[in-house]
């Protein structure tokens, strides 16, 4: 059976589908609840995702293009012409646009506007600095300031943040990228817990092997 992300679903009209997710992900439905998505839920235009803490997704587009959302994160969902929305967390975005395509897959954040040319980008929208951070790994991403007007382009290794004193373009170190990929992977954050943990059990143990040899002194 099909699985959509709303209620009544018409599998032509779908704008993708989830290719990957893991944690607490969920699609709001037409009454303004949250319904968990699943493998292959097909995915509509202006669909509402959620992610939750430790939590991740990837949406696959008709035409291919992938968008990742990171934990506690919140994405309308646009397409190569239709404006897609980030109101806070991290995305991941991989976009292949035809040559001279102008303003593909627009995204618009809290204080800005992106649009890209064949890119692989990355950007973290914070909802309470109304600053937003993009690392762009592959291609460019045009980016317009909401408030002034003013648009800039950040090309391939470098970054730009828009911030309350308009949009800065700086070159971007691989350690700088590869911290921001590194929020996507999840699998690693959870290996270090359990690093974390057993380095805590180690100490326990070796704290508990001492307070034996003391008391067995003192006794």
């Amino acid at each position: 059976s099909v699985l959509c992300s709303s209620w009544s679903c018409d599998v032509s009209t779908a704008t993708g589908e989830i290719k990957s997710l893991k944690g607490k992900v969920e699609v709001m439905q037409p009454d303004g609840s949250w319904k968990k998505v699943e493998l292959e839920t097909m995915i509509y235009l202006n669909d509402n995702i959620k992610t939750g803490k430790n939590s991740k997704v990837a949406i696959k587009l008709a035409d291919e293009a992938v968008f990742t959302l990171g934990y506690d994160s919140h994405f309308t969902v646009g397409d190569s012409k239709t404006e897609s929305k980030l109101d806070f967390g991290t995305l991941k975005a991989k976009i292949k646009c035809l040559i001279n395509t102008v303003d593909c897959y627009p995204v618009r954040f809290t204080n800005a506007v992106a649009s890209v040319r064949g890119t692989e980008y990355i950007a973290t929208a914070d909802q309470y600095s109304n600053k937003t951070t993009i690392f762009v790994n592959d291609g460019t991403v045009s980016v317009t300031e909401t408030k002034t007007g003013s648009t800039q382009d950040v090309s391939e290794g470098n970054s730009g943040v828009v911030d309350n004193s308009g949009i800065k373009v700086n070159p971007m170190s691989e350690a700088e990228w590869k911290n921001a990929v590194a929020e996507f992977d999840l699998e690693k954050n959870s290996n270090q817990w359990i690093i974390y943990f057993g380095i805590f059990v180690v100490l326990l143990a070796i704290g508990f092997v001492i307070y034996k040899k003391m008391k067995k002194k003192s006794d």
